[in-house]
């Protein structure tokens, strides 16, 4: 898990970091992972979603204006949810992470509930 989480958080933050050394400020980017890796959409979303917010903190007066192309219709509530729990906790974004990281796991979840 721990992994895996770092994995997906490198991806996105890289591919942030060249959209903006690329000059271009605006990204259109399908849900990363989500397909033929089988990520669950709210890890996804949670590592998406945090290097866009990071990048806007380190940049604020030049923001990427960033669209997310869910290819499966369930993914975008998940990435709907996260984007709202940042935005309540947008100066602790480490807090909105925590709380997120759970449903982001809810096979691995289940079967510890079952123990």
């Amino acid at each position: 898990q721990p992994a895996m989480v770092a994995y997906v958080r490198t991806l996105h933050d890289n591919l942030v970091r060249v959209v903006r050394e690329a000059g271009l400020r605006r990204l259109a980017m399908p849900t990363l992972c989500t397909g033929g890796v089988r990520l669950p959409p709210a890890l996804v979303a949670v590592a998406a979603i945090r290097a866009v917010h990071e990048d806007f903190c380190q940049h604020p007066a030049d923001a990427l204006r960033v669209r997310v192309a869910c290819f499966e219709r369930g993914h975008a509530p998940a990435f709907e949810e996260v984007r709202d729990e940042l935005i309540r906790h947008f100066f602790a974004p480490d807090k909105a992470e925590r709380s997120l990281m759970p449903s982001a796991f809810p096979a691995q979840n289940e079967s510890r509930e079952g123990e």
